[in-house]
């Protein structure tokens, strides 16, 4: 059963609501057109930019953390040379990279809110390609107090200490991984190529806000990086002396902002 089908008959048993909106997030009422990717429909951006760094990324760190991972699970498929990973990742970005202009409107989270008659907020979820601040400052100050818990993927270091800064002071507690880096140093880990840890340039990152304490097993450090291994990883049964390179916000080079991604 696909995962929209499952979506559809949780909403006929009125198990779940299907509320769609034909606009995207921002701090601002304004009309936009976004480079829309036809087949990868969640990399839809007015920013070119944003797309030119994340193609870039994708196609020097995708072949990488493959091999990796297939050298860790000592599949029969390491053997596979790397220039033949980075052929077929290739490939694959010149499909998804296809893009088309489509005209949009971007709207306030807060006037939304509003709109629907949206009260108290257990979770918010915000994955929208960079423009993570925009979203967030487009909430009504009033509204800030009925949101418990925020949960965001972040593109860029810089843009990590910034929301990690607002969240802070709305009276949230804060921690956050660099996911992508840390999955590959993981593999790396794991088939004993850990040397290898610098050639990763991913600095997409998983951030949660919650407004209860931090769990006292969760060790984060100043800048609320965690230190504590994922459950269930190599990383999580050995000593952490092949610790992921430093990917401390304040040490990392300066990302442009970006704004008006969509909220899918």
């Amino acid at each position: 059963m696909s995962a929209n089908h499952s979506l559809h008959v949780s909403i006929n048993l009125g198990l779940a609501f299907d509320c769609r909106f034909n606009f995207g997030l921002s701090d601002s009422e304004t009309d936009v057109t976004f480079d829309h990717h036809p087949f990868m429909s969640i990399w839809s951006t007015t920013d070119g930019s944003m797309d030119t760094a994340r193609m870039a990324r994708l196609a020097h760190d995708l072949p990488f953390a493959v091999a990796a991972g297939l050298a860790a699970d000592k599949s029969i498929l390491a053997a596979v040379p790397v220039f033949v990973w980075q052929l077929l990742v290739n490939i694959f970005l010149v499909r998804a990279g296809e893009r088309e202009q489509v005209a949009a409107k971007l709207r306030r989270l807060g006037d939304v809110l509003v709109e629907e008659s949206v009260g108290d907020i257990d979770l918010l979820k915000v994955d929208v390609e960079g423009a993570e601040l925009f979203v967030l400052r487009g909430i009504k100050e009033e509204q800030w107090p009925r949101i418990k818990q925020v949960t965001l993927e972040v593109e860029n270091f810089d843009t990590v200490r910034e929301v990690a800064q607002l969240l802070r002071a709305k009276g949230f507690n804060v921690a956050w991984r660099a996911t992508e880096l840390e999955q590959v140093m993981e593999a790396l880990t794991r088939s004993g190529r850990e040397s290898e840890g610098g050639e990763v340039v991913s600095q997409v990152s998983h951030l949660f806000a919650t407004r209860a304490p931090l769990p006292a097993s969760l060790k984060v450090d100043a800048e609320g990086r965690m230190l504590t291994p994922e459950p269930g990883t190599a990383a999580a049964t050995t000593a952490s002396s092949s610790a992921a390179p430093d990917a401390s916000p304040t040490s990392a080079g300066s990302s442009p902002r970006r704004r008006g991604r969509r909220e899918d």
